[in-house]
């Protein structure tokens, strides 16, 4: 198994390159090792969720919580910068949730990125590639007055497939979008 300080997974280090880095109008999704990563996106979150007001964890709680840490970043993980001319506009991070289901954890463009398609034509390959690896499913969780991204993965399939309540981000609902028509009608039989 390759060094954890990049993305985990013999198999999609194998596959990764038929995939990305993914050029598109001007931009370039590209696959990134976790520290450089870390230190992209903490440079440009405040502009992507200037309002973030989730549970900050004291010094203690986030020591107590590295062992775990360190333990997670076992598991297939996914992280890319979003390039614009060279300079770092967004990213996206996920990982394996269980043996058959991958999460997205999140996405974040810049707003003055906003709006151009990025996130729609990121996601319709992410998918072709996280389904080429063998999962079944992706998930993501979302706020519910998150409209913008809820509209958009729902016309890409995705079904709402639970709430959370969340102590550091509030509600959340979980998408998900089956890797076959079969499983998704299975699953649309089961809630109805």
């Amino acid at each position: 198994m390759k060094n954890t300080k990049t993305c985990v997974s013999e198999l999609g280090e194998k596959t990764r390159p038929n995939f990305f880095p993914l050029h598109y109008k001007g931009f370039v999704f590209g696959p990134c090792e976790r520290e450089l990563f870390i230190k992209e996106q903490a440079k440009i979150f405040p502009k992507v969720f200037p309002r973030e007001s989730g549970y900050k964890l004291s010094k203690k709680e986030a020591g107590r919580l590295m062992p775990c840490f360190n333990e997670y970043r076992k598991i297939h993980s996914e992280k890319f910068l979003i390039k614009f001319k060279g300079k770092v506009i967004g990213w996206f991070q996920g990982e394996m949730e269980d043996f058959e289901t991958f999460y997205m954890r999140n996405t974040g463009i810049i707003p003055e990125h906003q709006n151009k398609g990025l996130y729609k034509k990121f996601l319709t390959v992410f998918e072709k590639y996280i389904f080429g690896l063998g999962y079944a499913r992706i998930s993501s969780q979302h706020s519910p007055t998150n409209a913008v991204i809820l509209s958009l993965k729902l016309k890409a399939g995705y079904v709402i497939a639970g709430q959370e309540f969340h102590e550091r981000w509030g509600i959340l609902l979980k998408l998900v979008k089956f890797s076959t028509k079969k499983r998704k009608d299975f699953f649309l039989k089961k809630v109805n």
